[in-house]
């Protein structure tokens, strides 16, 4: 060993514990375990000594809380904190007392744990010489089963003195870790809750006879190099807001020297004093002019007291940064079919190209191509700006983004939810979530797929940090200084994708291209577009699409993107057949125009210009000389050889409008009369706001009443859409999609995507007040795991209950996080408030209900026991046949043709189930999820939970194994009287039938309905874990009974059914009645588990199949005779 053997603190006594005391103390650590789980007993925080927990889930879980926290622009402080000798300082009587007070044991299980602490002997040796054995007054023994589970039970009250003081913790056997996350404005009230922990912790463990190890005891400071030293509270309060507190840190992060980097318009140490005046012309930016009165008149399209920002200001303009390369989006296609929504007939016509996708969205490979400075003046060279070629990649410290569609009928706009992404040291921030425009068929190949569209994705990055190298970029170093000084801290971003690849057998498969820019947005700049003109299709030319543009009168500049606007061939690069392009203006005002008969270009794009994509990004500055195009129509049209116009592929619109939503333009809504949806609309002529309100009229098409339409400023339009109650309208899928085409008075509505609001407004729903997993939270989480079936692969399936009531912390977190978390769930955030609420309600009970106990029930009830009675009885059927099969010809003739009544007994069940559920108009359906199982499997309704069934040749042990236990004996219809007050009941309907009675009696019917209570008393829900066929059957008895005694059994089936006419009574009947659909039950169960775990005989006086499999065990064959006195032996 390492250890130092002369430092008696390195030794720890060992038990010499014998073979049998472990295998004693097994049984009851498991016994233990089980009470301690089905109680919830364990300390949430403890990932020591229990199934599914261990190190890995203790780290991962501090890890994954720790990178959020970081992600969320906090610091972390993680104490670490170790316990001496822990097992050995155990009191036993504070261990007794906590056992009995704490966790309820008593009686004899306390006394044998008593016996099991107390009076053990213990003793040293050293060199072969022993010293004299004493008895040990603490400690658990080390080496032994129960030790550990019985420390953790000992220190689990040290979760309730964290969780006190609101600390995250997470616990592993004596190791504990404590952690907390700070801001500026809760950095010392944090600190002082995370002591006053530790000082009730150290108090508890002095209290409980346990040391504390300060040798082993550490503290963790995590944060992001993203993320300046703050100052604390009261040194921040210095600069008033109104400036940037400089530090000069030491190692240790302590403040040495602090001093207030004042914005623009304040001066001062700590920025108090207000500047509003200028003293001459240069204190004003950007050719600002300082006037007689000492204030900027800024330069158009500036503004601030300064002139410092600019007012409209985008991706486009200068300072940019282009960047190209791979994007990764692996959404699930399950979803994109709307039949695939109906959990009753899944799965539907298709699964699509990538049922298993995950949704991630993230950067592959892709670097910063150019900067371009504010001077205009562009480079890709690292030697001249040290961002170049470096890495642009995701910044999610935690989960990969997501990409979702909107909605299964309007898949032509997928967001992009949390996502981050950042240049290492240099810059990092977070795309706002919009939906896709400009969806095109990019790519002119003769294969239809998915690689042939591109589209165009706008918005802006928030929360921009920028890193410890920032400054060694000028372009970086110019961003973080305009950003100090400006109100808006935002970037503006637009980027383009295409070459998507959708073949499930390529290389590049989820993989496309990515080309973009990142500049400045703003001071008035709309999120999600460039606030300017655009160039539209003229005439539908098949290789162009809309091209933004701006147009800067004063430097006589035109800033054209063409990124998403150019056809590209199968390798990305452009169609040469778009040759060289020319810019002009034109007094046409047609809706579609050819060649001008004057022909005036003003500026040419060449063909060998638009090969470099990745280092343009698409983004063409034009000098436009002394063409005025403040109001004249630009167009782009293809050149000859000599310069002539050959057409006019793209031209803005006839009178210069351009309308966008401010907004985003995919909306989800909750269906409020009270509470419309607001949409922001701006509508600009040739790149600028109308002079005044009234100037022109925007209409909506479906028409909206005209006060549901109006003009706040000059081009600035509130829609409040007119949406009705969905009402269900789409019954498997929540709510309704609605479309809004906006267009100009006195045009035609061209119904283009590109102009329209889309709406999905969730269907109305109210929380149901003690929600169950049957009727509420299972069809909801049934829909999730067959549309997205990597959440089974990788977690957990959804479908099953006992998986989500293990994993239901996990999904309170998850769903309960905001929804531009990439890890929220759902992942496709189509579920509605109404609904998550509902489901987190449910997941916070202690037990989260499992169905209809506090219900009443209907046929809906009836007709899903007797589908899963239908699945049941076919599982049997593949067990039994390869048995049967197994048997070599001549050989084993008896135990054959055991095997083979036993078979058509099963067949004949499975029909009769179906008769039943035909009879009550239900649908024997074959074709359900699962119903075909995947041998090694578990039974079907909770049958013997606890075993899996296989597929063997028979044997001994298959028979015991396997046979008998799907055949063993009920005992509930003999013992708790259904069987006699169902036949009462059967025989009340007749005599009502004789003499046109009203309804039966009631003692039967009270018989009944006390069966039903006790079954949802004993079971908290009549469709929990059944025990044996039998037991399933007798629910299915009680449910049926109860319908029958509440009036709402009705046998009013018109399918077909199979009837079989056998003999000794091997029959399938027609079911028609009450009364015929209790005997056929009675006959499957009679026939097959049989009614008596006593009796093997059936009705008949045939064996039942238990004892028919038994006799084969046991090689004795049980035969029936008829005695002198007619009884059965």
């Amino acid at each position: 060993m390492s250890l130092d053997r002369d430092e008696f603190n390195n030794f720890r006594p060992i038990s010499n514990l014998a073979f049998l005391s472990k295998t004693l103390e097994k049984i009851v650590a498991s016994q233990l375990d089980t009470y301690l789980t089905n109680h919830q007993l364990y300390a949430k925080m403890q990932s020591a000594y229990r199934i599914h927990h261990s190190t890995e889930t203790a780290l991962l879980r501090v890890v994954n809380d720790v990178m959020r926290g970081i992600d969320d622009q906090q610091e972390c402080v993680l104490v670490l904190l170790d316990l001496s000798s822990a097992f050995d300082t155990i009191d036993h009587d504070i261990l007794l007392d906590r056992l009995c007070n704490r966790y309820g044991l008593s009686g004899v299980v306390l006394d044998w744990l008593k016996s099991y602490l107390c009076d053990r002997p213990q003793r040293v040796v050293v060199d072969n010489v022993s010293s004299r054995p004493c008895f040990a007054s603490c400690g658990v023994p080390q080496g032994s089963v129960l030790g550990p589970l019985l420390f953790s039970l000992y220190i689990a009250p040290l979760e309730d003195v964290i969780m006190s003081h609101g600390i995250d913790a997470m616990m592993y056997a004596d190791d504990s870790q404590l952690y907390i996350f700070l801001n500026r404005n809760n950095c010392i009230i944090a600190t002082e809750k995370l002591e006053a922990c530790i000082d009730d912790i150290m108090n508890w463990i002095t209290c409980n006879m346990v040391m504390g190890n300060p040798s082993k005891t550490e503290v963790i400071h995590f944060y992001s190099r993203y993320m300046k030293p703050d100052c604390p509270l009261q040194i921040d309060e210095q600069c008033n807001t109104h400036g940037t507190c400089k530090l000069k840190v030491d190692e240790e992060r302590q403040c040495v020297e602090i001093k207030c980097d004042c914005f623009i318009g304040y001066s001062g140490d700590k920025c108090e004093v207000e500047e509003t005046d200028c003293n001459q012309n240069s204190d004003c930016k950007n050719d600002g002019i300082c006037d007689c009165s000492k204030q900027c008149t800024c330069a158009s399209g500036f503004k601030g007291v300064f002139c410092y920002e600019r007012e409209h200001q985008s991706y486009i303009n200068f300072p940019r940064i282009h960047f190209a390369g791979r994007f990764q989006a692996d959404p699930s296609t399950i979803n994109n079919y709307p039949d695939n929504f109906d959990t009753d007939n899944f799965p539907g016509q298709s699964k699509g190209w990538n049922p298993n996708g995950s949704a991630t969205w993230r950067l592959v490979d892709t670097r910063i191509t150019r900067v371009c400075y504010a001077n205009e003046v562009c480079t890709s060279l690292e030697t001249d700006d040290a961002l170049n070629n470096k890495l642009l990649e995701d910044g999610n410290f935690g989960a990969s983004a997501k990409l979702v569609d909107f909605d299964v009928d309007f898949q032509a706009s997928s967001q992009i939810y949390g996502w981050s992404m950042q240049v290492k040291d240099f810059f990092k921030g977070d795309f706002q979530r919009v939906g896709f425009q400009y969806l095109w068929s990019k790519m002119k190949v003769n294969v239809h797929s998915l690689a042939i569209y591109g589209a165009a994705y706008q918005s802006v990055l928030t929360n921009v940090q920028f890193g410890s190298r920032s400054g060694a970029s000028p372009i970086t170093k110019h961003l973080e200084e305009y950003l100090n000084h400006s109100d808006k801290k935002e970037l503006s971003i637009r980027f383009n994708v295409d070459m998507y690849d959708s073949f499930g057998t390529s290389a590049n498969f989820t993989y496309g291209r990515i080309v973009g820019s990142i500049g400045i947005s703003g001071h008035d700049s709309p999120p999600y577009f460039t606030f300017g003109r655009m160039l539209k299709p003229n005439n539908n030319p098949s290789n162009f699409w809309f091209s933004p543009f701006i147009y800067d009168y004063e430097k006589k500049t035109l800033l054209l993107d063409l990124g998403n606007s150019l056809a590209i061939k199968e390798d990305g690069n452009i169609v040469k057949s778009i040759g060289n392009l020319v810019l002009a203006n034109t007094d046409e005002t047609s809706d579609t125009i050819g060649c001008p008969d004057t022909w005036n270009p003003f500026g040419h794009i060449y063909f060998s210009d638009l090969e470099n994509y990745a280092l343009t990004a698409g983004i063409f500055k034009i000098d436009v000389g002394e063409e005025d195009l403040r109001k004249s129509r630009v167009i782009l049209a293809q050149i000859d050889d000599n310069g002539r116009c050959t057409k006019v592929v793209l031209a803005e619109d006839k009178q210069g409008v351009d309308i966008h939503p401010s907004t985003r333009w995919v909306l989800r809504s909750i269906y409020k009369p009270a509470k419309p949806v607001i949409v922001h609309l701006f509508m600009t002529l040739y790149g600028k706001y109308p002079e005044q309100i009234g100037s022109v009229t925007i209409k909506v098409n479906p028409p909206l009443p005209e006060e549901s339409i109006k003009e706040t400023s000059p081009g600035v339009f509130e829609l409040k859409p007119t949406i009705d109650d969905p009402k269900h309208a789409r019954l498997f899928i929540d709510g309704q999609v609605y479309f809004f085409h906006y267009y100009l008075d006195g045009r035609t509505n061209d119904s283009d995507v590109n102009s329209a609001i889309v709406i999905l407004v969730w269907d109305k729903f109210e929380v149901p007040t003690q929600p169950n997993w049957i009727r509420h939270v299972k069809p909801i989480f049934q829909q999730y795991a067959n549309l997205y079936p990597v959440m089974k692969i990788n977690f957990l399936d959804l479908s099953n209950y006992y998986e989500v009531v293990e994993n239901k912390y996990a999904l309170i977190k998850t769903m309960s996080l905001d929804e531009e978390d990439p890890s929220y769930m759902p992942v496709t955030r189509d579920l509605s408030p109404g609904k998550v609420q509902m489901i987190l309600k449910w997941l916070m009970d202690d037990n989260p209900r499992y169905g209809f106990s506090n219900l009443g029930i209907g046929e809906y009830t009836l007709k899903y026991f007797l589908q899963t009675a239908l699945q049941l009885e076919h599982s049997t059927i593949p067990p039994y046949l390869t048995g049967y099969l197994s048997i070599k010809k001549g050989y084993n003739t008896q135990v054959k043709s055991i095997l083979k009544d036993i078979l058509i007994d099963e067949m004949h069940h499975l029909a009769q189930v179906s008769n039943i559920l035909n009879a009550i108009d239900g649908n024997p359906n074959l074709f359900a999820p699962h119903f075909v199982p995947s041998y090694p499997s578990y039974l079907p309704g909770g049958v013997h939970p606890d075993i899996k069934i296989t597929v063997n040749k028979i044997s001994m042990l298959q028979i015991r194994n396997v046979y008998m236990v799907l055949e063993t004996p009920s005992k509930e219809l003999e013992e708790n009287g259904l069987i006699k007050a169902v036949d009462k009941i059967v025989k009340d309907t007749l005599k009502q039938v004789s003499v046109s009675e009203t309804s039966t009696e009631t003692d039967a019917c009270d018989d009944v309905l006390a069966l039903y209570n006790d079954a949802v008393k004993k079971n908290e829900d009549i469709r929990t874990n059944h025990n044996t066929f039998g037991q399933l059957y007798t629910a299915i008895l009680i449910v049926m009974a109860k319908l029958e005694c509440d009036g709402k059994l009705e046998f009013k089936g018109t399918k077909p059914q199979l009837e079989v006419r056998g003999e000794g009574g091997k029959e399938v009947s027609t079911v028609y009645d009450f009364g015929t659909a209790v005997q056929a039950i009675k006959n499957i169960m009679k026939e097959g588990e049989g009614s008596s775990p006593c009796n093997p005989l059936d009705e008949s006086s045939g064996l039942s199949h238990y004892y028919k499999f038994a006799s084969i065990a046991n090689k004795r064959h049980l035969k029936t005779i008829k005695s002198k006195v007619s009884s059965r032996i």
